[in-house]
């Protein structure tokens, strides 16, 4: 079990509480979102659409638990999701920080701004700046007799001598929000103290109202700033490049830019990539021939409309990443694992019974018994053990006895024996009892392959196990730099929650000596998956 705080469990997504949620608008830089998001009092949830407005291409985990982000400047972001009403949620406080938000709060409205924004907002326009010096001292020192000249000079301002900068805030399009000064025969003088650069600041009230000191003719200047729909996008072509028998590209070639969504809805047999506003004028069936990739299908969404949905047929498990994407579409790489395609004969596997000795791990009480985490470890452990020698794997455990091994040391089993995998088996706990419930795996945040071995593990487990599958997670959602026995890891390497021992069902299940024979040759037949997943499989018309 992994002791973290109760907040970090919230941040982690275990449903140790039930929040009240209250509908919330959301609007960023200024737009206004088309789906509304929520709020419980101590968090703001964002709907997806807001991570596109936030100039994030992401893609969602095979569960739709997190979502893997990267910034324009190429800054990965991993974001739990929250799964609410309103469908799958962002925190936004998974976000702040990293993307240096600002948010406030007013009658049902979160007005979100970015950086980009706050210095768009910031800039004054180009004719505001402070009049010369001299300026004040001649309207002030002069005497009443030069004022007329002033006026009789007025009728010149479309005239060269007029400061371009105060011609150019009049053409059409330009934002200007300064107060337009009255008729008057004071002259251009008062301009400098009714519009001083500290108060022109428009965009500041995210949520549209004017700003202080405004007069009413010029206020709704700023309200208007709401985006024309963007012109659809073309699909135009998807070719097939194949670079080695492990390495393939999927190149999609539109009429401009897009913002791709990856879905791998099966990592053994499918991969989407889905094109938010974009058409197509018809679909069309592409044949890869591939070890990994049989067939390349392109149909208009049927979840989303307007949008495009590219699927690929996987022969093989892979791992499937939007490689780039520029002005013209995009390309998408699938490769084999790295250094699998192994018989189970050539692996040896690295099991770790977590805890042990004066490390007991989490407790709980059945019947008067206490039952500790690091004794269902071991012996589940154990039947790993078995079911992958079985298989004809070569299988070294951390530990076989009640004996508390230094995390540093575990993960450095397998470099010693020369290791293709490590896993780390342990049992939940949340810190109120008969709140959470379910199985979940970790994988290093940033490790493919550690996340395919956290996948397939945790897929094989579901199946059998009866608990609820909470999917395969970074461990940077538990700890910023992530987990010592996976981070310390040279091999792929993955961490397996089987469930909470202080949920009654839960408890019973992991203590039951069939269930515990039956988890673990799942947990043995996802690790076979995984060692076997890079060994290229025959394709239609080659001899077996």
């Amino acid at each position: 079990m992994l002791t973290v705080l109760p907040l970090l469990w919230a941040a982690a997504g275990v449903a140790c509480a039930v929040p009240v949620l209250q509908p919330l608008e959301i609007v960023i830089d200024g737009k206004r979102l088309a789906k509304p998001g929520a709020q419980d009092g101590a968090e703001i949830y964002l709907p997806l659409e807001a991570l596109r407005a936030l100039a994030l291409s992401y893609v969602l985990s095979r569960n739709e638990e997190t979502a893997t982000a990267t910034t324009r400047a190429g800054k990965a972001l991993e974001i739990p999701l929250a799964k609410l009403a309103g469908g799958r949620m962002a925190p936004y406080s998974s976000l702040r920080h990293d993307l240096q938000l600002a948010v406030s709060v007013r009658d049902g409205v979160a007005s979100i701004s970015t950086p980009e924004g706050r210095k768009v907002a910031s800039e004054p326009p180009p004719d505001v700046k402070p009049a010369p010096a001299p300026a004040k001292p001649v309207a002030a020192a002069t005497p009443p007799p030069p004022a007329p000249k002033v006026e009789a000079e007025k009728p010149r301002p479309p005239a060269p001598t007029v400061p371009p900068p105060a011609a150019a805030t009049q053409q059409a399009g330009s934002i200007d929000a300064r107060p337009s000064p009255p008729p008057s025969t004071q002259g251009p003088s008062p301009k400098p103290q009714q519009a001083p650069p500290g108060g022109v600041q428009p965009a500041k009230p995210i949520d549209g109202s004017a700003p202080s000191g405004v007069p009413g003719p010029t206020a709704p200047a700023p309200t208007p700033v709401q985006p024309q729909p963007a012109t659809p996008v073309q699909f135009q072509d998807v070719q097939f490049v194949r670079v080695t028998d492990r390495v393939a590209r999927v190149i999609i070639v539109t009429s401009g830019p897009v913002q791709p969504l990856l879905r791998v809805t099966d990592t053994a047999r499918a991969a989407t990539i889905e094109l938010p506003n974009t058409t197509l004028a018809q679909p069309r069936t592409l044949a890869a021939d591939h070890p990994l990739v049989g067939a390349i299908r392109v149909e208009a969404s049927a979840k989303s409309p307007g949008a495009v949905t590219v699927s690929l047929d996987l022969r093989s498990v892979s791992i499937v990443r939007i490689e780039s994407a520029n002005q013209r579409g995009l390309v998408c790489l699938v490769s084999a694992p790295k250094g699998l395609g192994k018989r189970m004969a050539e692996a040896t596997i690295v099991l770790d019974p977590g805890h042990g000795g004066g490390a007991p791990g989490c407790q709980s009480s059945a019947d008067g018994t206490v039952v500790q985490e690091k004794a269902l470890n071991l012996q589940i452990a154990t039947l790993v053990q078995e079911a992958l020698a079985s298989m004809g794997a070569r299988v070294v455990m951390t530990r076989s006895d009640d004996t508390d091994v230094p995390l540093s040391a575990r993960p450095a089993v397998a470099d010693t024996v020369g290791g293709d995998l490590f896993l780390s088996l342990h049992i939940d706990s949340c810190p109120t009892p008969e709140t959470a419930s379910g199985s979940t795996t970790y994988y290093h945040t940033g490790s493919e392959m550690g996340q395919m071995l956290a996948t397939l593990v945790i897929d094989r487990l579901a199946v059998v196990s009866g608990i609820p599958n909470k999917g395969a997670r970074a461990d940077g959602r538990l700890y910023p730099t992530g987990l010592a026995v996976l981070r310390n890891a040279n091999v792929p390497a993955a961490l397996v929650e089987m469930g909470f021992l202080n949920h009654s069902r839960d408890r019973a299940l992991l203590m039951d000596p069939t269930w515990q024979r039956r988890a673990a040759e799942a947990v043995a037949a996802g690790i076979r998956q995984f060692v076997e997943s890079g060994a290229p499989r025959s394709i239609p018309g080659e001899p077996q």
